[in-house]
């Protein structure tokens, strides 16, 4: 399927920058990004393609240093972005012969330290509970100990992540928010002749879908089984996909919550619901959303939630929970909220706040858009348009830049998120 529905990533065949063109060219330096490559986690993801669009810049000399992987059974694996980027990423040169001016660090657990080879050094971290476990810091210490005796700057995707690294020790001007981003060449909408051959190939022709994806934890997987069985009670023809990751997490998260589900409603719920557990390259990810009828994420901890914004760049409107990261760019007009309450967690022996969605409110949410044609025609149309224009790599790359470079800790715009 992936031969017939590829349409490429056309990183390369975009210009490159000069300094008659931008002011970037002529103000940037060189950087060396620290991070993961080639593993289907969300860090790797990010790094891949903020790569991919750092190395248009004529002005910027970009280096990269592969971290260790969080967990020793992590691999590699093969084809998740097409081959030419790949292999342009594997041409990366690794450390800078002189100084660099910035590192970008992109891993876990969060080494804060100052990198040895730049003269300023950035860390990406995502607070999902709204707080820093001490755990999710190098040599197990608080953040605010990690940070004294340096100037290292936290870059975080959201509001919401932002708050809680606030909370946990760190100066509000020493965090700073970008968001992630899509590639518009890959996540965008098929036409309904494109999108009927999907879900021919797929067997979802009949069906009413609603996708998710994700690691599965804290990501409100038992209340969305047992939303979803109260749905499908009142409409058969409905299906539910699971996109997890048995690579890095396993499939047992999944198997016990449907087990616990199918014990209340019956075992035909978990023939209604449908897993999908390998490791997918772009391409294939983006037919999963292309296919699909719905997004739903009922989360209860994200730092940012990409899969809900590569959701609305092909165009599916979303069911999502309010009042987390996702409120930095989701609208009325292509998603639909579920009510929540934030509740006090212990996070890796760290007190944090999750959101708890209402499960009733889900199901109402889910039932309802199942029959408001007009919203799903409205959100198909909004929903692309959003991601498209405000978060794209393109878009939130130059902002990237914009902090790494061209700011300075005393005027710096910490709050601010790129197309909000």
């Amino acid at each position: 399927m992936e031969d017939d529905l590829a349409n490429g990533n056309d990183w390369r065949g975009r210009h490159k920058m000069n300094a008659t063109e931008t002011k970037y060219a002529v103000r940037f330096g060189s950087l060396i990004v620290e991070g993961w490559r080639f593993v289907p986690h969300s860090y790797a993801i990010v790094n891949m393609y903020q790569c991919l669009e750092l190395m248009r810049y004529d002005g910027l000399r970009l280096f990269h240093r592969d971290l260790p992987f969080a967990f020793d059974h992590w691999r590699t694996a093969e084809g998740l972005i097409d081959a030419e980027a790949d292999e342009a990423l594997r041409r990366i040169v690794s450390c800078p012969d002189q100084m660099a001016d910035v590192c970008l660090r992109i891993g876990y657990p969060y080494d804060l330290r100052p990198a040895a080879k730049a003269r300023r050094t950035y860390v990406m971290i995502t607070a999902e509970v709204r707080a820093v476990p001490v755990a999710d810091i190098a040599g197990g210490i608080p953040l605010a100990q990690a940070l004294s005796g340096n100037d290292t700057t936290i870059v975080t995707p959201s509001r919401w992540s932002r708050e809680g690294i606030i909370a946990s020790g760190a100066a509000p001007e020493r965090v700073v928010v970008v968001p992630h981003g899509v590639d518009p060449t890959i996540y965008r909408p098929r036409s309904s002749g494109e999108r009927a051959v999907l879900r021919q190939a797929l067997k979802w022709e009949n069906h009413f879908v609603f996708l998710s994806v994700g690691a599965l934890k804290d990501k409100g997987l038992d209340e969305l089984l047992a939303a979803f069985a109260v749905v499908h009670a009142q409409n058969p023809s409905a299906r539910l996909v699971i996109k997890g990751l048995n690579a890095l997490y396993g499939s047992a998260i999944f198997q016990s919550a449907v087990d616990r589900v199918c014990k209340i409603h019956g075992e035909h719920i978990g023939q209604a619901v449908w897993y999908v557990g390998g490791a997918l390259s772009a391409v294939k990810m983006a037919a999963l959303y292309q296919a699909a009828d719905v997004y739903v994420s009922p989360y209860r901890a994200e730092g940012f939630n990409i899969p809900v914004l590569e959701a609305m760049a092909c165009g599916l409107p979303i069911i999502c929970t309010a009042g987390g990261a996702t409120e930095d760019f989701v609208t009325d007009d292509c998603c639909l909220r579920i009510r929540s309450q934030p509740v006090s967690a212990v996070c890796r022996q760290t007190m944090g706040t999750c959101l708890l969605p209402d499960q009733g409110h889900l199901a109402e949410l889910m039932s309802q858009i199942m029959n408001d044609e007009a919203f799903l025609d409205r959100a198909r149309l909004v929903a692309p348009w959003r991601a498209h224009h405000d978060f794209t790599w393109e878009r939130v790359v130059g902002r990237l830049l914009d902090v790494l470079f061209t700011t300075t800790p005393g005027d710096r715009e910490s709050d601010t998120v790129c197309g909000a």
